[in-house]
């Protein structure tokens, strides 16, 4: 039975196009308002949640079982991420 990977690699390559539209900041008064931002622990999260579904995604005898978790896996994380951005709050006067 042939794996169908198609859901997987596009989520990855959605999730890396998402995780591009925000920066990591501490508490947002260095990013301008109109940016997204989101903590450290944010960023690393959605990123190992990105490379666990990679190795799903590389893995030559990954089961559609593996694949469609990993795939659920990776909507929770951006969903998770999402949730998480925050707007720039950065002072005109400090840019």
């Amino acid at each position: 039975v042939a794996v169908d990977k198609t859901a997987l690699t596009d989520a990855i390559t959605a999730a890396n196009t998402n995780k591009s539209t925000a920066v990591v900041s501490v508490d947002g008064t260095d990013v301008e308002p109109g940016n997204d931002w989101v903590t450290t622990e944010v960023m690393t999260a959605y990123t190992d949640a990105i490379a666990a579904a990679q190795t799903i995604a590389d893995k030559a005898d990954a089961t559609q079982t593996e694949v469609d978790d990993a795939v659920t896996a990776l909507g929770t994380a951006t969903t998770t991420f999402n949730d998480a951005k925050k707007d720039g709050i950065q002072s005109p006067l400090e840019s």
